[in-house]
């Protein structure tokens, strides 16, 4: 059978059609429905300064991005954003919160906060090592 391949967005439809089928999976599998939420944090005085993306899934947080503008940093406006995450997360119950980062210097800044090293993926080009650190609450 050949199938014509091509790259674009998925319709509503389609990605309707997705989640119906995941969840359905999800029952029959795990007999329980994974609960999606997406959250962004955004610091502003008045211009935009930082935010953090981060995704509730099957009951724990995954921070997505975290990004303060490079003149703004080390004024504890990164922490500040990940100390609301904590405070969301707690409130959705959320055992753990996890992030990846290939900046040792964010590592470093995670551990700071409390966040252990649950991994690290190796192989990448130009010897990049991707981290993942995980704050169990």
């Amino acid at each position: 059978m050949e199938f014509d391949i091509q790259q674009k967005p998925l319709t509503a439809e389609q990605m309707q059609f997705i989640a119906e089928e995941f969840t359905k999976l999800d029952i029959e599998i795990f007999h329980a429905r994974n609960t999606i939420k997406q959250y962004t944090f955004v610091v502003e005085n008045p211009d935009y300064i930082g935010s953090l993306k981060a995704r509730l899934s099957w009951g724990n947080f995954h921070i997505v991005e975290l990004f303060v503008r490079k003149e703004m940093r080390r004024k504890g406006i990164g922490t500040n954003l990940i100390g609301h995450d904590v405070s969301v997360a707690r409130q959705d119950k959320a055992k753990f919160i996890s992030i990846k980062t290939s900046y040792i210097a964010t590592k470093h800044f995670y551990e700071k906060l409390g966040f252990q090293l649950h991994n690290a993926m190796q192989g990448y080009a130009s010897g990049l090592v991707f981290w993942t650190l995980v704050l169990k609450l």
